[in-house]
């Protein structure tokens, strides 16, 4: 302790010097940077997940789907079974399912994780609910209302695979833009 008196006393001069001007606003922005609360939650991972999840469900629901037609019951009618008409539009639903399903699995491709939620999802669940439909419509073939909820059924299925490639081609982009980024 008396060292260091000793040179504050030598030292005399340090009495007499100001900060640089700007001193102050400098360091309370350091203060303040440093401090600062980060964000608890990275939206980019949350959307990640969800979409994950969505790509699971989906995946599921169509391997179950793809698994579930070979052992429907013999009763179970389709939408081609009722008329002409309505096959057309079951063919339009399937053609395009099979597509976004293909094109899905083209994204998923190289990504293991992805690839296992997707068949680990909730797809089939919604798969389930239109077999029961199916069963439903053999018993009463004239209902209208069985064939309402067949084709929303399709229509349904539809919007969530486009709404997960969507997201997936969104996570995609956003990844190869922070890449280039990065690589800069």
């Amino acid at each position: 302790m008396d060292r260091l008196k000793e040179i504050l006393d030598q030292n005399n001069q340090l009495d007499n010097m100001e900060p640089e001007e700007g001193h102050f606003e400098r360091f309370e922005s350091k203060l303040n940077h440093r401090f600062q609360k980060k964000p608890a939650y990275n939206i980019q991972r949350i959307l990640k997940v969800a979409a994950i999840t969505v790509l699971l469900a989906m995946s599921g629901l169509w391997i179950n789907d793809q698994l579930g037609s070979e052992a429907a019951p013999a009763q179970a009618l389709r939408l081609s079974d009722v008329s002409s008409e309505y096959a057309e539009v079951e063919m339009f639903f399937a053609g395009n399912l099979e597509t976004k399903i293909n094109e899905l699995n083209q994204l998923s491709e190289q990504d293991v994780e992805l690839r296992e939620m997707i068949e680990e999802s909730e797809l089939a669940s919604l798969d389930s609910v239109y077999r029961q439909l199916q069963e439903e419509l053999a018993t009463n073939p004239d209902d209208e209302r069985i064939i309402d909820a067949m084709i929303q059924h399709y229509e349904t299925k539809m919007t969530i695979i486009n709404k997960i490639l969507n997201e997936l081609k969104r996570i995609k982009y956003l990844k190869s833009k922070h890449h280039e980024q990065v690589e800069m």
